[in-house]
């Protein structure tokens, strides 16, 4: 096998091993689900978003990274969020409350849900968190909007789980739908559904003012008070059902403007720091923006609308601004369309929404080992949240022709055996599947939940059972839904996996839910990653746990922090950065894990950690990893799309980093998006690095990239294979070395499937709609 270190010859290659068949499935399930809301922590640097399919997504602001992804469960309904912060430890806690009347606290450590309480007044519409600390400073009061008419004040105590409850205000007309916190932190402000805006003093529990919202018409009128804000000065901001944006002064409760610039509701409400500028938002996607101006020769002071943004094209449902030291502010919109933008507060009339990530909710997808050749199919395992689907990919002629592609440089390449549906596995219960791994022959399967590791094996009728085996699945059991397609047993006498059945494996019940799992190559054994940094080896014939690293939470947890500094005066991005990308070496020989900037490698043979490789230069969190498809380097990548190749055994930087890998070309460095995946060629030193919508490959046997007006001198030669399929945007130049392929669709995967064939999975923005649910409101462009 070739080697990354550069320490062995690379093999000549001759032109029908250069040539790569492009394979495009869209054969992979992809619905994102709407954002319903939106919470950041006082430091800015993290943002929490939660998803009408009951996840939780955690975001670092610094390079808009989701570094932790909570799975929802089945009919979640999660309306709001809120952040508080320990007085005593500083430790950040998120509590979401949901239309179940749920007030939840997610374990952020074990990346789960923890501490559910119950909101004693049904349904919670709002969460509003106390602004700064309570004075008694172990306690952080939380403010929680509900059906039954009443504002219920709950506390989030140092040390104690869940939110606690301390009272229940005046019961008013119809339901709180909103509530927002006066800077002095006596004061609280409701919205309801009958249109009236109550002010609460919280000492004595007094009504303090009265409004009405809309036009006046009073109690009764169904209108909604979707959002209310409160401005540093005191001035009070309201959005209402009939698209009405409100200005009432704070001392009187008199109406001091009101502005009718959306058509529809407005769903959320956020403000400048220091309370110039306010923006809204709702229904008809359009985020509105609106200036105070400073009183001026004896005028009073007054709002003025200044302009409008649609990057989104469903509803806008939630909506904040962060205030990130030492930068500009930002506006962050979350949407039905499952879509994140940010915009700059003081450039938002000059500069453009920018998509924070055009691949949301990815599912998750493992591709079996390559073949050794394009003849033979690959299996494909794609975890959805309730089920698991295993695929078999297409097949090409093991000799594409090659003067055609000559003279066009791409052809459209015949498939001898089409995708095919193999099986589905329903599992049972409400919780989702958080993540999954299929074997490299792609006989085996597992997947993990909040329940445990489930494990199953497809294997030929005539075998023996396996010694776990609880019986061949029935294909009607309603409570499993297991079935082997039969598109797929049809097909199967062609490509010699006929007559196979699935088999249920029972797996120990003791063990902890994985958020990353791989199969070890070249022995039975699977290897587990906690969301706390334990890395586990189970042997499936047995059914034991051979091995548990120890000491790998203890590694992992101090990774990237140094121990002078306590979680009190870490920011929050630190203390919730989480473990992630786990990937094992094509001989089984080791396991790598990212943590935060860090990869740390495990030793299997040994069961020993075998040592942490250094940071990339630009500090950038980790976004991909792979191992060399000779076991002995790792690529790693990061979220500046800087690339580092290492030797494993040694930890240590190769040639190729040191010189090539400090001066990428800026085409590799500046497209668009983060590096999501790596994918390594079976038999040559050559790499495809790809974000959501962009591609480079390279090799590693040229020491820089090619200059203008430099003839190419790779092995290649001029007939370069790749060709960009997804896009009338030109790509860089078959010759050159780092040549980037811009895509127009979504890339959830781009992987190896043979050494001249490539898989490309991706899926068209325009079908991905077709899943949603249709927008309240539509535009007419024009009136």
């Amino acid at each position: 096998m070739p080697s990354v270190g550069g320490k062995r010859k690379q093999p000549e290659t001759s032109e029908s091993d250069r040539m790569v068949a492009l394979h495009r499935a869209r054969i992979v399930e992809w619905a994102p689900t709407a954002i319903t809301a939106l919470a950041a922590t006082a430091d800015a640097t993290i943002v929490a978003a939660a998803r009408e399919s009951g996840s939780i997504e955690i975001w670092n602001t610094e390079h808009w990274q989701c570094i932790k992804r909570i799975p929802g469960r089945k009919h979640a309904a999660i309306s709001s969020l809120a952040w508080t912060r320990e007085g005593s430890s500083g430790r950040w806690r998120l509590f979401s409350g949901g239309l179940d009347g749920a007030l939840t606290e997610w374990d952020l450590e074990a990346s789960s849900s923890g501490s559910v309480s119950d909101s004693f007044g049904g349904a919670v519409w709002s969460l509003a968190a106390e602004p700064g600390q309570s004075s008694e400073g172990n306690s952080h009061r939380v403010a929680v909007a509900c059906d039954d008419g009443a504002l219920r004040i709950f506390e989030a105590q140092d040390g104690v789980a869940g939110l606690q409850y301390v009272k229940t205000l005046p019961r008013t007309e119809g339901r709180v739908l909103s509530a927002a916190w006066h800077p002095d932190s006596n004061t609280i402000v409701t919205g309801t559904s009958s249109g009236v805006m109550h002010v609460w003093e919280l000492t004595s529990n007094r009504e303090l003012l009265r409004m009405t919202a809309g036009s006046g018409a009073g109690v009764g009128s169904e209108l909604c008070v979707w959002s209310i804000m409160v401005l540093p000065d005191g001035t009070m901001v309201s959005g209402d059902s009939t698209g009405t944006l409100q200005f009432w002064d704070g001392q009187h409760g008199t109406l001091l403007q009101a502005f009718t610039q959306h058509k529809a509701d407005i769903l959320a409400v956020a403000a400048s720091k220091d309370g110039n500028i306010v923006f809204a938002t709702g229904i008809d996607v359009q985020v509105a923006c609106f200036r105070r101006l400073p009183a001026k020769n004896g005028n009073p002071e007054k709002w003025l609308y200044l302009d409008t943004r649609r990057p989104h094209t469903h509803d806008v449902r939630a909506m904040l601004v962060l205030n990130p030291v030492g930068a500009d502010a930002l506006l962050v919109t979350g949407a039905n369309d499952a879509q994140l933008f940010a915009y700059s507060v003081p450039r938002f009339q000059t500069s453009h929404p920018v998509r924070v990530c055009k691949v949301p909710q990815r599912p998750g997808l493992h591709l079996a080992a390559p073949s050794e050749d394009s003849l033979q199919p690959v299996a494909l395992l794609a975890v959805q949240p309730l089920h698991v689907d295993l695929w078999q990919t297409g097949c090409t002629p093991a000799n594409p022709t090659h003067q055609a592609a000559k003279a066009a440089k791409t052809t459209a390449a015949d498939l001898t055996t089409l995708p095919t549906h193999i099986v589905r596995i329903q599992k049972t219960g409400e919780d989702h599947i958080v993540c999954g791994a299929v074997s490299p022959d792609g006989s085996g399967i597992a997947f993990s939940d909040q329940q445990g590791l489930h494990l199953y094996q497809l294997s030929p009728q005539s075998d023996a059972a396996h010694p776990h085996d609880t019986g061949a699945v029935d294909p009607t059991a309603e409570e499993s839904d297991l079935a082997v397609s039969k598109a797929a047993r049809q097909q199967q006498v062609a490509v010699g996996r006929a007559g196979q059945k699935l088999m249920r494996l029972s797996s120990p019940e003791d063990l902890p839910t994985f958020q990353e799992l791989q199969y070890r190559p070249g022995c039975a054994q699977v290897i587990g990653l906690t969301a706390q940094g334990s890395l586990v080896v189970l042997d499936t014939p047995t059914m034991t746990v051979v091995h548990e690293f120890s000491d790998a939470i203890d590694l992992l947890q101090l990774a990237g922090h140094s121990l002078a500094v306590d979680q009190a005066q870490q920011a929050a991005a630190d203390q919730l950065d989480g473990v992630s990308n786990l990937t094992v070496s094509a001989g089984g020989t080791w396991a790598a894990v990212v943590k935060g900037r860090h990869v740390h490698v495990f030793d299997l043979q040994a069961m020993t950690h075998h040592g942490r490789l250094p940071a990339l230069q630009d500090e950038s969190p980790l976004t991909a990893i792979a191992f060399s498809s000779g076991g002995d380097g790792l690529i790693v990548a990061n979220a500046s799309n800087h690339i580092g190749v290492y030797n494993v055994e040694s930890m240590a930087a190769t040639d190729w980093t040191r010189t090539v890998g400090a001066k990428l070309p800026a085409r590799l460095l500046d497209m668009p998006g983060s590096i999501a995946s790596i994918a390594v060629h079976p038999k040559a030193a050559e790499i495809v690095v790809a974000t959501p919508s962009s591609a480079c490959h390279f090799s590693l046997v040229h020491q820089a990239p090619l200059e203008a007006g430099v003839a190419p001198t790779s092995v290649w030669g001029a007939e370069y294979p790749y060709q960009s399929v997804n896009t009338s945007q030109r790509a860089s130049d078959p010759g050159e070395n780092f040549r980037v392929l811009p895509m127009l669709h979504p890339v959830l995967m781009l992987a190896y499937t043979s050494p001249s064939s490539l898989l490309l999975v991706d899926k068209p923005w325009e079908e991905v709609y077709k899943s949603l649910p249709e927008p309240l409101y539509r535009h007419q462009y024009g009136t």
